[in-house]
């Protein structure tokens, strides 16, 4: 999916492994020797759509750099900011935190995401299914875009403007 349009969207996909770097998502300054100076090249964070893949294998720095990103919208890099496509969303897998080879997430970096599924293995019988059936992948190439990005846009606008009565935040808040 790098770069392509999904959903309708702009999307990259970002394999983390322990080795990955912060710079390697968020890009840097390279030298161009014509022009004798340095110049920002954004890394794969600068796209509408993230997907970020087993992001709990890549060391704290690096998951720190990327949730950095979905907090604050934009990227800090040698004392500048540099903002990151509106809207910019992240969607990430990570692998069981028994499994060697990764590190755990902490709830105050959960908490930037807005749910979590957990998926376990699928039934024999659905796995059949799975092996016998096309591959996915040209399923997806089918979907059509429900919503053009100005009207996500437009409804994601519309969220500032729910109001919510002090009783039913009460209320919430004691459940």
């Amino acid at each position: 999916i790098d770069g392509q349009f999904c959903f309708g969207r702009q999307c990259h996909r970002i394999q983390f492994t322990v080795d990955l770097l912060p710079a390697d998502i968020l890009g840097g300054q390279i030298y161009n020797s014509h022009e004798h100076k340095f110049e920002f090249h954004p890394g794969p964070l600068f796209t509408e759509m993230v997907l970020a893949d087993e992001l709990n294998r890549a060391s704290p720095r690096t998951q720190g750099a990327l949730l950095q990103a979905m907090e604050e919208n934009h990227i800090s890099l040698d004392g500048k900011n540099w903002p990151l496509p509106d809207p910019f969303f992240v969607i990430a897998t990570q692998n069981p935190h028994q499994q060697m080879g990764t590190f755990p997430l902490p709830e105050s970096q959960l908490d930037r995401f807005l749910m979590s599924l957990e998926l376990n293995y699928a039934s024999q019988k659905t796995e059949i299914e799975l092996f016998k059936s096309a591959d996915a992948r040209e399923k997806i190439n089918g979907l059509s875009v429900l919503l053009s990005k100005n009207q996500f846009n437009e409804f994601k606008s519309l969220v500032s403007k729910v109001t919510v009565s002090h009783l039913i935040a009460q209320y919430v808040s004691d459940l």
